[in-house]
């Protein structure tokens, strides 16, 4: 069951990763500001909290046959998740690089 949490729970933090980049197609955080949104914010973090009460709260855990997970499967989970925001900005902020050159 281990091995079923951890992916459902990577699944969950990839999308909660992407709720972020598409806050903004073309313009990358820094121009978006990560706090304009505080409803975003407030949904990413109650989703967030509902996921790990599905993973650590014993009736939960028995319901959605889900086990707590040690700090090492969360640094996993991060590590494969992290990419999937830091690579969209990456290219958002190229893009836009391009676009402010080519008005000059």
């Amino acid at each position: 069951m281990l091995a079923q949490t951890v992916a459902f729970t990577g699944i969950i933090v990839i999308e909660k990763m992407n709720v972020f980049n598409f806050r903004s197609l073309d313009a990358p955080m820094r121009t978006v500001g990560f706090f304009r949104n505080k409803w975003v914010l407030l949904a990413w973090v109650f989703t967030l909290g509902l996921h790990v009460c599905a993973v650590y709260v014993p009736f939960l855990q028995r319901t959605l046959h889900t086990v707590a997970l040690g700090l090492d499967d969360w640094a996993v989970i991060v590590a494969a998740a992290a990419p999937i925001f830091v690579i969209a900005e990456l290219l958002k902020w190229r893009r836009s690089l391009r676009v402010h050159e080519l008005v000059q």
